[in-house]
């Protein structure tokens, strides 16, 4: 259950929707703007209205101030959920209220509702905490320099930006899957025709035609240029600007201070300098080798050539280097932004792909604590315990039992044993009166039963 639906104009008979992750407090009785409202119209006292025990007011999301820099942004209107800030109930039934009370408190305490930090991503090629710092006004005191670098981030941050990215993304999509299909001999799944390639002769002299390894090498060289300009012209921009930020430039680089000196709360710039430095360098690592890829691509830039010792070596080896760099930047970033959010979570949001790992484990260990609990349940309907094998004398006040050989176990916690191949199953505490409640449950003192007795007493034990 995630909507709940309450009426707001009885006498018109609307009704609005609500979600459980909207509602970020819930006041009751005389707290509420509903019990203000009635106790203003009726002109009755705050200790003794009817309707205090009976009115609550939703607090919802729409009742958080706008965030800094998007107060009439573009002269657009608020939405009804962006205008929506309390809903007011009060009821008649006093039962009622209180079951709605207790249902809102019972999923509202079930509801985690978190707020992201978006992950790194060619259509979003700055960090996603910075993005508020970057579109503030720049200081009177701001270079030329630093208004450029403002601009270029601001570019691709912009609607033009976007779409050059989508743009970049197809491209690379297209160039991918042809690249893949040549890659493992598909050459027929796309119905494209590949020439037999060879040199003919012509008026104007010898032509050459590509056969299919030719166009398989033009399809990895078109990755190789996406790739390289990904690096270059949409996360180059925002890399160089944190590696000049945190080397060369004279403004303060320390923990909660943004580009221009300012404090700031993006979860990036509280990071420790140190870490913020090391993260760069891998990134720029990506940036460098992808680039040194590239140039080797153009070196070797035929099918024989790129298939040749050197090509092979030395293009493998560069792009290995700029796989693994990127990769270990971006555990490194994250491992740090999860520190940041473990030390103050309210402060700063959790990264996406460590929440989903929490959360994808959490739910396995309560899928395994079910189906262990269920597990049991059926041992334990299969295996019914019976006290048929005590002895007939009492075990000493100290506690224990006698097996079915007549040995007396002098144990305070005892086994309950099964009858069926000596399998055993600890259901609790057995003191020395579990033999004279086996005799009384029997009527005597240790006569034998029938199996449908001994059923029935182990059931009661």
């Amino acid at each position: 259950m995630g909507v709940v639906t309450a009426p707001i104009k009885a006498a018109r008979g609307e009704r609005r929707n609500v979600k459980i992750t909207e509602i970020l407090d819930v006041l009751l009785g005389m707290e509420s703007k509903i019990f203000s409202l009635h106790r203003d119209m009726t002109g009755g006292e705050e200790g003794q209205h009817p309707m205090a025990h009976v009115s609550m007011t939703l607090v919802l999301i729409g009742s958080l101030p706008s965030m800094p820099g998007e107060d009439g942004a573009l002269g657009r209107t608020k939405t009804a959920f962006e205008q929506r800030e309390t809903l007011d109930l009060s009821f008649k039934d006093e039962e009622i209220f209180g079951l709605w009370v207790a249902a809102l408190r019972a999923l509202m305490s079930e509801t985690e509702p978190v707020f992201f930090t978006k992950v790194a991503a060619p259509w979003n090629p700055v960090n996603a905490s910075a993005i508020q710092s970057i579109r503030q006004k720049a200081p009177e005191d701001a270079t030329c320099l630093e208004l450029i670098r403002d601009a270029i981030l601001l570019l691709l941050l912009s609607s033009f930006g976007t779409a050059m990215n989508i743009v970049w993304i197809i491209c690379t999509a297209g160039a991918g899957t042809w690249w893949v299909t040549t890659l493992f001999g598909w050459y027929d799944c796309c119905y494209i025709i590949y020439g037999e390639g060879g040199y003919n002769a012509t008026i104007d002299g010898p032509t050459w035609h590509m056969d299919k390894y030719d166009w398989a090498n033009v399809a990895i060289q078109v990755v190789r240029g996406l790739l390289t300009y990904q690096c270059v012209f949409i996360v180059g921009p925002w890399r160089f600007t944190n590696l000049w930020h945190l080397t060369c430039s004279s403004r303060n680089s320390a923990p909660g201070l943004d580009l221009y000196g300012r404090s700031t709360d993006s979860v990036w710039f509280h990071i420790p300098e140190a870490r913020r430095l090391k993260i760069i360098l891998f990134l720029m690592g990506n940036i460098v080798f992808q680039i040194c890829l590239q140039i080797c691509a153009c070196v070797y830039y035929s099918y024989a050539l790129d298939k040749s010792a050197g090509g092979t070596i030395t293009g493998l080896l560069f792009m290995l280097l700029s796989i693994g760099c990127a990769i270990c930047g971006a555990v490194h970033q994250t491992n740090a932004e999860h520190d940041m959010h473990k030390q103050d979570p309210d402060k700063f949001p959790p990264n996406p792909v460590v929440h989903a790992i929490e959360k994808f484990q959490r739910q396995r260990n309560i899928k395994h604590a079910r189906q262990s609990i269920a597990q049991e349940v059926e041992y334990m309907r299969s295996h019914r315990i019976s006290m048929v094998d005590v002895g007939p004398d009492l075990p000493p006040p100290s506690g224990g039992y006698f097996d079915g050989s007549g040995n007396h176990v002098a144990s305070r916690d005892v086994e309950l044993h099964s009858r069926s191949a000596g399998e055993s199953s600890i259901l609790g505490r057995c003191g020395g009166t579990a033999r004279s409640r086996v005799q009384e449950m029997r009527g005597d003192s240790g006569g034998s039963q029938s199996p449908r007795q001994q059923q029935v007493v182990s059931r009661k034990l």
